[in-house]
């Protein structure tokens, strides 16, 4: 996946019968993004090159300054009110009022190109990229590192608890920890395969995607995996959402594809999505604004599902 300027338009859907309806949300912003967080309908906080961080509220997208001018890979926000953005150049934003403003984290070691963020609390997170994890426990005001070894190459991170993390990246590499700090190498479900993102709703359940539409399943915590998707698109994934107890799983790519499914662990459960109109609960952002015509790169997909 690139790293370039361009447009951006997010876009927002509503599952509604096992359907997806999409829409535009706010306004095109000159410049590419990558990263996005929905808090609830309409409100959200995106983030991406050259700095660029847009905060959504009802829908109006409004610029907020990041202080820094490299690229921002992904943000990701805990309750209401911390929010952590992971970027290039060690780069760590973090704010503590609802991404209404950032600061910069000071960390140990620096020049990494940092990909994933994931926030399994509001005083616990975990940012990865370049063969290190850094932490926090104290919402983000001091911040640990850690060179993982087997772990190099991390495009993804997602933390179902605040000691489980889920790691993946180049060579199909997916790592993880049960206490925190001590990361171990699983058996890759594709060593073919560079994984984009992953997303675990809990200790053992979750998914990996990436590169050539490939989503893998594990129910057990990465001991074994199952090709799910029967490669309905041959395109790259970059980012997957998953919300198992709202029965919700969206995964987007190149050549605006976004697919769908009501559980996604089973092959044959997925399927594509056309870009329509609508409102609501599950959102994503895109490099191009041309999301009908399908030349759009779907870059991050963010999950908000109000209380049933």
């Amino acid at each position: 996946m690139s790293d370039n300027a361009g447009t951006s338009q997010s876009i927002k859907s509503e599952y509604t019968n096992g359907a997806y309806d999409w829409s535009k949300l706010g306004s095109t912003v000159a410049s590419a993004m990558y990263g996005l967080h929905i808090f609830s309908t309409d409100n959200g906080v995106a983030c991406g090159f050259n700095g660029r961080i847009e905060k959504y509220t009802n829908g109006a997208g409004a610029t907020i300054a990041s202080g820094v001018t490299t690229i921002l890979h992904d943000v990701t926000c805990a309750g209401t009110t911390l929010c952590v953005v992971a970027g290039a150049q060690s780069t760590i934003l973090v704010s503590t009022d609802g991404a209404s403003s950032f600061s910069k984290a000071t960390v140990s070691t620096t020049g990494l190109s940092l990909q994933s963020a994931s926030c399994p609390s509001t005083t616990t997170c975990y940012v990865v990229g370049a063969g290190y994890v850094f932490k926090t426990t104290d919402a983000g005001s001091a911040w640990s590192s850690q060179q993982v070894a087997g772990c190099v190459g991390q495009q993804g991170v997602s933390c179902p608890t605040t000691t489980t993390c889920y790691s993946a990246g180049v060579e199909g590499g997916v790592c993880k920890t049960t206490d925190g700090s001590t990361w171990t190498a699983l058996t890759s479900p594709d060593t073919s395969a560079t994984f984009y993102s992953t997303s675990f709703a809990d200790e053992n359940a979750g998914f990996v995607c990436g590169s050539g539409g490939k989503i893998y399943y594990t129910a057990d915590g990465g001991s074994s995996w199952t090709l799910v998707n029967e490669n309905p698109t041959a395109v790259n994934l970059y980012s997957i959402e998953y919300h198992s107890t709202k029965g919700a799983v969206v995964a987007v790519g190149d050549d605006g594809t976004i697919l769908g499914s009501q559980t996604g662990t089973t092959a044959g459960s997925w399927t594509l999505q056309s870009y329509g109109s609508g409102s609501g609960a599950a959102l994503s952002e895109a490099q191009s604004v041309n999301i009908a015509t399908g030349s759009a790169k779907l870059r991050a997909v963010s999950i908000y599902a109000a209380a049933a």
